[in-house]
């Protein structure tokens, strides 16, 4: 029996994730490989997952305890770069008390823009900069502005994918009101197999904006130390998503 095809006869989505990944080793690459060439709906699917901004929806591998719902990276037919991540709305996933702006995890730029970023637990876990995520882990978002807007929030893995947060595909803006706390944001998403560091941007601007001027300017110009686009200010999270976690 293969141990990369399914019962239609296409590679399994785990299969391809770790064919992306560069997990396969012997008869599984070779098998893998060789199917590839025969099939145009299999190489399509992997076409898709090497887009510079995937487009896909999410897989279920259920070794990283990926939940059964519609990806956030968009509408193709398999997760990019390996699976980025699963996007959910989730309105309600956070429960903790409110942050100020001198919070681990908090930091400001701008009118005011705060990020706080955390892992699903009892209680959720708040991530600071250069803290462990390992793939499997839920995250949930919380973002403060001084001025009310429009927000986006994206993801950028290691290989320079970005994916969709909030909105949990690539469109429209979110209106965000002015808070003087940081609010739950209806977005969450599960970590991919994709090790490395893993970057989270809010960015925030006066006028709606363009998803994927936005996600092309994280992809090339992060840490440039400008504005992401006119009119915006944006506000970064970064963490280290490793194989398993070493830290408490």
């Amino acid at each position: 029996m293969s141990e990369v095809l399914g019962r239609d006869g296409h590679l399994t989505d785990l299969a391809l994730e770790r064919f992306l990944a560069g997990e396969l080793q012997g008869e599984a690459l070779a098998e893998v490989e060789a199917h590839l060439e025969e099939c145009e709906d299999c190489a399509d699917r992997v076409a898709a997952a090497q887009l510079v901004v995937p487009a896909f929806e999410a897989l279920q591998a259920p070794d990283l305890s990926v939940l059964p719902e519609p990806a956030n990276r968009p509408w193709g037919g398999f997760r990019a770069v390996a699976l980025a991540a699963v996007a959910l709305a989730g309105a309600g996933l956070w429960v903790s008390a409110s942050q100020g702006p001198d919070d681990p995890g908090v930091r400001l730029k701008g009118a005011g823009l705060a990020l706080e970023v955390f892992v699903d637990g009892e209680p959720p876990r708040q991530l600071d900069a250069g803290d462990e995520v390992v793939p499997g882990d839920k995250l949930g978002f919380r973002v403060r502005a001084g001025q009310d807007g429009h927000l986006i929030v994206l993801g950028r893995d290691e290989t320079g994918s970005v994916y969709p947060c909030l909105p949990a595909r690539p469109g429209p803006s979110q209106p965000h009101a002015r808070s003087d706390a940081p609010v739950d944001v209806e977005a969450a998403v599960v970590l991919d197999a994709v090790l490395g560091t893993e970057q989270f941007v809010a960015i925030h601007c006066e006028s709606p904006p363009a998803w994927d001027e936005l996600a092309e300017a994280v992809r090339t110009r992060m840490g440039d130390g400008g504005p992401l686009a006119a009119g915006c200010v944006h506000e970064v999270v970064e963490v280290e998503k490793v194989r398993a976690r070493m830290k408490p």
